[in-house]
Protein backbone atom coordinates (compact mmCIF):
# COMPACT_ATOMS: atom_id res chain seq x y z
CA UNK A 1 0.00 0.00 0.00
CA UNK A 2 1.39 3.43 -0.92
CA UNK A 3 0.46 6.76 0.64
CA UNK A 4 2.20 9.70 -1.00
CA UNK A 5 5.55 7.97 -1.34
CA UNK A 6 5.45 6.14 2.01
CA UNK A 7 5.36 2.36 1.96
CA UNK A 8 3.22 0.87 4.73
CA UNK A 9 3.42 -2.79 5.71
CA UNK A 10 0.26 -4.82 6.13
CA UNK A 11 1.60 -7.13 8.81
CA UNK A 12 2.82 -6.67 12.37
CA UNK A 13 6.48 -5.79 12.70
CA UNK A 14 8.62 -7.57 15.33
CA UNK A 15 8.77 -4.42 17.45
CA UNK A 16 4.97 -4.08 17.36
CA UNK A 17 4.65 -7.72 18.46
CA UNK A 18 7.02 -7.16 21.41
CA UNK A 19 5.14 -4.00 22.41
CA UNK A 20 1.78 -5.82 22.32
CA UNK A 21 3.20 -8.68 24.38
CA UNK A 22 4.58 -6.26 26.98
CA UNK A 23 1.21 -4.52 27.20
CA UNK A 24 -0.59 -7.85 27.68
CA UNK A 25 1.81 -8.86 30.48
CA UNK A 26 1.41 -5.50 32.24
CA UNK A 27 -2.39 -5.61 32.06
CA UNK A 28 -2.54 -9.21 33.25
CA UNK A 29 -0.53 -8.31 36.37
CA UNK A 30 -2.95 -5.51 37.21
CA UNK A 31 -5.93 -7.78 36.58
CA UNK A 32 -4.43 -10.43 38.86
CA UNK A 33 -3.90 -7.91 41.67
CA UNK A 34 -7.47 -6.62 41.39
CA UNK A 35 -9.12 -10.02 41.34
CA UNK A 36 -6.85 -12.16 43.53
CA UNK A 37 -5.61 -10.05 46.44
CA UNK A 38 -7.69 -10.53 49.59
CA UNK A 39 -9.52 -7.58 51.14
CA UNK A 40 -7.48 -5.58 53.68
CA UNK A 41 -4.23 -7.24 52.57
CA UNK A 42 -2.28 -3.96 52.46
CA UNK A 43 -0.97 -3.08 55.90
CA UNK A 44 1.80 -1.28 57.73
CA UNK A 45 4.60 -3.24 56.04
CA UNK A 46 3.39 -2.29 52.55
CA UNK A 47 2.81 1.44 53.16
CA UNK A 48 5.72 3.89 52.89
CA UNK A 49 5.86 6.41 55.76
CA UNK A 50 4.39 9.74 54.72
CA UNK A 51 2.71 8.38 51.58
CA UNK A 52 -0.85 8.50 52.95
CA UNK A 53 -2.71 11.75 53.40
CA UNK A 54 -5.98 12.74 55.06
CA UNK A 55 -7.90 12.33 51.77
CA UNK A 56 -6.98 8.62 51.80
CA UNK A 57 -9.14 8.02 54.89
CA UNK A 58 -12.85 8.19 55.62
CA UNK A 59 -14.15 11.17 57.58
CA UNK A 60 -13.43 10.81 61.31
CA UNK A 61 -11.21 7.77 60.78
CA UNK A 62 -7.95 9.48 61.69
CA UNK A 63 -9.41 11.14 64.73
CA UNK A 64 -10.67 7.84 66.13
CA UNK A 65 -7.50 5.89 65.33
CA UNK A 66 -5.09 8.45 66.73
CA UNK A 67 -7.24 9.03 69.80
CA UNK A 68 -6.98 12.78 69.34
CA UNK A 69 -10.29 14.59 69.74
CA UNK A 70 -10.79 17.44 67.29
CA UNK A 71 -11.30 19.89 70.17
CA UNK A 72 -7.66 19.43 71.27
CA UNK A 73 -6.18 20.49 67.89
CA UNK A 74 -5.63 24.14 66.95
CA UNK A 75 -4.33 25.46 63.64
CA UNK A 76 -1.90 28.32 63.19
CA UNK A 77 -0.42 30.01 60.12
CA UNK A 78 2.10 32.71 59.38
CA UNK A 79 3.04 34.49 56.17
CA UNK A 80 6.35 35.79 54.89
CA UNK A 81 7.65 37.45 51.73
CA UNK A 82 10.14 35.55 49.58
CA UNK A 83 13.01 37.75 48.40
CA UNK A 84 13.38 38.63 44.71
CA UNK A 85 17.14 38.03 45.09
CA UNK A 86 18.17 34.55 43.93
CA UNK A 87 19.88 32.54 46.65
CA UNK A 88 18.37 34.58 49.49
CA UNK A 89 16.88 32.50 52.32
CA UNK A 90 13.55 33.13 54.01
CA UNK A 91 13.03 31.42 57.37
CA UNK A 92 9.64 31.16 59.06
CA UNK A 93 9.11 29.59 62.50
CA UNK A 94 5.67 29.07 64.01
CA UNK A 95 5.44 28.35 67.71
CA UNK A 96 2.50 26.50 69.20
CA UNK A 97 0.91 28.03 72.29
CA UNK A 98 1.99 26.95 75.76
CA UNK A 99 0.54 23.56 76.69
CA UNK A 100 0.56 22.33 73.07
CA UNK A 101 3.03 20.76 70.66
CA UNK A 102 3.32 20.36 66.90
CA UNK A 103 1.14 17.61 65.43
CA UNK A 104 2.07 18.39 61.78
CA UNK A 105 2.88 21.37 59.59
CA UNK A 106 4.04 22.52 56.19
CA UNK A 107 4.04 25.43 53.76
CA UNK A 108 2.46 26.78 50.57
CA UNK A 109 4.06 29.10 48.05
CA UNK A 110 3.08 30.11 44.54
CA UNK A 111 6.59 30.93 43.35
CA UNK A 112 9.44 28.50 42.64
CA UNK A 113 11.71 27.95 45.66
CA UNK A 114 14.25 25.48 46.96
CA UNK A 115 13.14 23.86 50.21
CA UNK A 116 16.07 23.93 52.60
CA UNK A 117 14.23 22.72 55.74
CA UNK A 118 10.63 21.81 56.56
CA UNK A 119 10.32 20.11 59.94
CA UNK A 120 8.79 20.37 63.36
CA UNK A 121 9.66 19.38 66.87
CA UNK A 122 8.32 20.24 70.28
CA UNK A 123 6.38 23.48 70.03
CA UNK A 124 7.94 24.84 66.80
CA UNK A 125 7.54 24.24 63.05
CA UNK A 126 10.51 25.47 60.98
CA UNK A 127 10.58 26.21 57.25
CA UNK A 128 13.55 27.63 55.35
CA UNK A 129 13.07 28.45 51.66
CA UNK A 130 15.75 29.65 49.21
CA UNK A 131 14.63 32.10 46.53
CA UNK A 132 15.10 31.28 42.86
CA UNK A 133 14.89 34.98 42.02
CA UNK A 134 11.10 35.27 41.93
CA UNK A 135 9.45 37.27 44.71
CA UNK A 136 6.19 36.19 46.26
CA UNK A 137 4.39 35.09 49.39
CA UNK A 138 4.96 31.96 51.46
CA UNK A 139 2.55 30.68 54.07
CA UNK A 140 3.63 28.30 56.79
CA UNK A 141 1.04 26.36 58.76
CA UNK A 142 0.93 23.97 61.66
CA UNK A 143 -1.55 22.02 63.72
CA UNK A 144 -0.88 22.11 67.44
CA UNK A 145 -2.26 19.52 69.84
CA UNK A 146 -2.85 19.93 73.57
CA UNK A 147 -0.33 18.16 75.74
CA UNK A 148 -1.87 18.95 79.10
Amino acid sequence: MHMKGVVMKRFLTPSMGVACLALAVALSGTAYAVTRLPANSVGTKQVINGSLQAVDFKRGMLQGRAGIPASSVSFRSKGAAISPIAGMDTTVIISCPEGTQVLYGGFNTWVPVFVMTNYGGGADWNVKLRSTGVAGPAYVYTACVKTS
